[in-house]
């Protein structure tokens, strides 16, 4: 009987050890950073999800999406002020391409920016490659855009040319 007993006892303290090793190891596991592909996951899917919201939401500028915004900037640009859509929910009156800019960067700056994330927001044209409709970047102090980045693109169709909105999220 006494040596079974210890052999039950020598049993016991092996399972407590084995828990308080998993216990340990499951502790420090999730108390440390996510790993790389973990972030690099985060931000692809940050940057998929913020334009494709910039995307399809309504604008304050007569009824119309910000797609639609950003097509008729397209169809007027680069000669400011003489898009179709004018805007006049700030007081003064703004063309389209105003309007998405100060939208965007209000949206940009209250969502990713005030979460310390570095991005840079660009449209541009297939058939203008150095024009830029739109330029907005904010970069966190320390933070480099050009190590790493997840970059989400999407294309407008506008008569006979294409625009592409970017935004490249900085890891």
């Amino acid at each position: 009987m006494k040596k079974a007993q210890m052999e039950m006892m020598g049993l016991v303290i092996i399972v407590i050890l084995i828990t308080m090793i998993f216990l340990f190891v499951v502790k420090f596991d999730i108390s440390k950073e996510p790993a790389t592909q973990r972030k690099d996951f985060i931000h692809s899917e940050l940057a998929a999800n913020t334009l494709n919201a910039i995307l399809k939401m309504d604008s304050r500028c007569d009824k119309l999406s910000m797609t639609e915004l950003f097509q008729d900037c397209g169809r007027g640009a680069p000669m400011v002020g003489k898009t179709k859509v004018q805007c006049d929910n700030t007081g003064s009156p703004q063309d389209s391409c105003l309007a998405i800019n100060s939208t965007v960067l209000a949206i940009l700056n209250q969502t990713l920016f005030m979460q310390q994330i570095s991005y840079n927001f660009t449209v541009k044209s297939t058939t203008e490659p150095d024009q830029n409709y739109l330029t907005l970047s904010q970069v966190h102090r320390g933070d480099s855009c050009s190590k790493s980045r997840k970059t989400e693109v999407y294309p407008i169709p506008l008569d006979p040319k294409t625009m592409f909105v970017r935004l490249e999220i900085c890891s």
